[in-house]
């Protein structure tokens, strides 16, 4: 028969937590007409300004196949823009359009509750241990995979503002 102790599994939690974390903003945020995924292009473009399609899908950890479908929508919606790279035909730069600043400003104040919902009866020393232990497991698990802390620690910044 097949065993596992799925009570003292760090992945099996972390996946738990982070689907957790990712249906209560999906369900939060499907009155704005937007999902987690898109929230998180709206944060890298927010820290990084312009950026091509292939360095977003690098940033979310996603196939660049994954980013254009997110993106047709959100260009749809006319929150971003695609455009040619003046220096490379071949590539896309993802512009945040004007009309996505609305949209973000209504994220970051439904994102507030939320986030201090699952961190409630959570200490700041818990959340630091916590934080430098998943960090070190990124780091442990990231050889061939970029792991970039910086990068989400101010996409998380960008959304509390």
């Amino acid at each position: 028969m097949l065993e596992h102790d799925f009570d003292t599994s760090i992945g099996f939690w972390v996946f738990t937590a982070a689907h957790a974390m990712e249906a209560s903003m999906n369900e939060a945020l499907a009155p704005l007409g937007i999902t987690s995924r898109q929230v998180q292009i709206l944060g890298c473009l927010a820290v990084h300004g312009e950026i091509t399609q292939n360095e977003l899908a690098e940033k979310l950890r996603v196939e660049p196949s994954s980013v254009v479908r997110m993106l047709d929508r959100m260009e749809r919606d006319d929150w971003i823009e695609r455009v040619v790279d003046p220096n490379d035909r071949r590539k896309r730069i993802i512009r945040a359009k004007e009309r996505a600043e609305p949209v973000w400003n209504s994220v970051r104040e439904v994102m507030a509750p939320i986030k201090a919902h699952a961190m409630s009866g959570v200490s700041e020393s818990e959340l630091a241990t916590a934080r430098g232990v998943l960090q070190k497991i990124c780091r442990n698990l990231s050889a061939d995979v970029p792991c970039e802390l910086q990068s989400e620690k101010e996409i998380s910044a960008a959304i509390s503002r």
